[in-house]
C-alpha cells in the first residue's frame, strides 16, 4: 500500500475536500420574487444536493425553519449550472453567463454569487464565500510540494479549478478539470470494483489525503534506506565475524568488539523505528 501512495502522480478531491462543512458561507440572500427566504434556499439547496453548497444552503433553510425540498430530473452541465423540477416547476441554479445563455438576464450579481430562477424568471441572488481554514492550506501545500497534480472532480460547479488556486495561492494550472470519460467513471460506484486497497481514512477534508501521501512517501523512502543501512551494517558484521574466525585469538574477541557487532546488527531498527515516528 505504502508503495503505491508513494507513486501515486495525482490526487482526485471534490469540493467536499477542499471546502468542508464551515468553510462555505452565504454572505447576502437578495429576493427578486415573491418567494420568501426559507424558500428561496430550500429550492437552492435541493439541486445543490449533496455537495459542500448544498449541506451550507440546506443548514440556511433549517435555520429559517424552512422544510426541505427534493428536486426531480436534475441536470448538471459542464459550463456550471444545474436544472431540475420542483413540485411542477422548472428551477435553475447557476451563475450570469448560464442564466444568459438560457435568455434569463440576472442583472448585478456579486462576485462567487448564484442566480435562481423559477420558470424562467430570476428569484433570487445568493453571494456565497469561501474561505479556506489554515490547516487545508497546509495540506494542500504539502501535496504541491510532492508535485502532485490536483484532480477536481467538484459536484459544485461554482467551485472551478481558477477559485481554488486563487485560494489556496497555487500556481496556475495546479488544479485540472478530468478527462470527460474519467469524470463520468469517478460518478460511478464501480469505479473502485477491484482497486488495490492502499490505505484507510477518515474523509474529512483535505488533511486525510496529504497524511496518506506524504506518510507513504517518507516510509517508502526510509525503507529503502533502511535496506541499505542493513545491508551495508550485515556486511561489516560478516567481515567483523571472519576476522575473529580467521585469527582465531580469544585475547581479540574483546567486549567492545562484540559490543560493536551487537550495534551495527541494531542500527537499521534504529534508523527505521525513529525515521517513520518523525515523519
Amino acid at each position: 500500500g505504502a508503495s503505491a501512495l508513494s507513486a501515486a502522480e495525482a490526487v482526485v478531491l471534490t469540493d467536499d475536500d477542499l471546502f468542508p462543512a464551515g468553510s462555505v458561507a452565504l454572505e447576502r440572500l437578495e429576493l427578486r420574487s415573491q418567494l420568501n427566504d426559507a424558500t428561496a434556499l430550500a429550492y437552492a439547496a435541493a439541486l445543490a444536493g449533496d455537495s459542500s453548497l448544498g449541506h451550507m444552503l440546506a443548514e440556511e433553510v433549517r435555520a429559517r425553519y424552512g422544510a426541505p425540498l427534493v428536486a426531480h430530473h436534475v441536470v448538471r452541465y459542464t459550463g456550471g449550472g444545474i436544472s431540475g423540477q420542483i413540485g411542477g416547476l422548472e428551477i435553475l441554479l447557476g451563475g450570469v453567463d448560464f442564466m444568459a445563455e438560457r435568455g434569463i438576464l440576472a442583472g448585478e450579481v456579486p462576485e462567487n454569487g448564484l442566480v435562481l430562477a423559477v420558470e424562467g424568471e430570476v428569484a433570487a441572488v445568493l453571494a456565497v464565500d469561501y474561505q479556506v481554514p489554515a490547516v487545508l492550506f497546509n495540506a494542500m501545500q504539502v501535496l504541491t510540494e510532492r508535485h502532485i497534480r490536483i484532480l477536481l472532480h467538484t459536484r459544485n460547479h461554482q467551485v472551478p479549478p481558477q477559485l481554488v488556486e486563487r485560494l489556496y495561492r497555487l500556481h496556475e494550472g495546479t488544479v485540472l478539470l478530468p478527462e470527460l470519460e474519467t469524470d463520468r467513471a469517478l460518478r460511478s460506484p464501480r469505479y473502485v470494483a477491484g482497486g488495490t486497497l492502499c490505505g484507510i481514512m477518515l474523509r474529512d477534508g483535505l488533511v486525510p489525503f496529504a497524511d496518506c501521501v506524504s506518510t507513504a512517501q517518507g516510509q517508502n523512502r526510509l525503507s529503502a534506506v533502511g535496506a541499505v543501512i542493513g545491508i551495508g551494517a550485515a556486511l561489516i558484521c560478516m567481515l567483523l565475524m571472519a576476522y575473529l574466525c580467521y585469527v582465531f585469538v580469544p585475547t581479540d574477541a574483546r567486549p567492545i568488539r562484540v559490543l560493536l557487532y551487537t550495534i551495527l546488527c541494531f542500527v537499521p531498527i534504529f534508523f527505521l523505528e525513529s525515521g517513520v515516528g518523525r515523519d
